[in-house]
């Protein structure tokens, strides 16, 4: 899915729900960041951050609203990290417990300034 930071949380989720008329499948939603599922498979993580030191209020301070990150979703966060080391590439370290699954960033200058997330979604019971 595609990461998105936006100047105000409520009113991006409304805008892409009304525009691209998708049925919403879901939407989970905090203070600082909505993810919305559409019936088409597709996710939209958008993030508000008001906090001008966080890595969303950087962005949204230097660029303004836009394409944040790339998320990729995986079945196995430890092996595909691994892998990134072996190939040389500088993958993150730190893994980050979000709730719903974990997630990890690839650094942005191998990648030609995008932010790629792997995230690996909990097991379903």
């Amino acid at each position: 899915h595609l990461g998105l930071v936006v100047d105000n949380l409520q009113q991006a989720c409304e805008r892409f729900e009304r525009l691209f008329r998708l049925p919403v499948q879901a939407r989970q939603q905090t203070a600082e960041q909505a993810r919305i599922s559409f019936d088409n498979d597709c996710t939209l993580q958008l993030v508000d951050d008001s906090d001008p030191a966080s890595p969303a209020g950087k962005f949204l301070k230097e660029r303004g609203e836009g394409l944040d990150r790339l998320i990729l979703e995986t079945g196995d966060l430890d092996a595909d990290l691994a892998h990134l080391r072996e190939v040389g590439a500088p993958g993150s370290d730190q893994i980050v417990d979000l709730g719903d699954g974990r997630s990890a960033v690839v650094s942005a200058a191998e990648l030609a300034g995008l932010t790629i997330e792997l995230f690996e979604p909990n097991a379903l019971d």
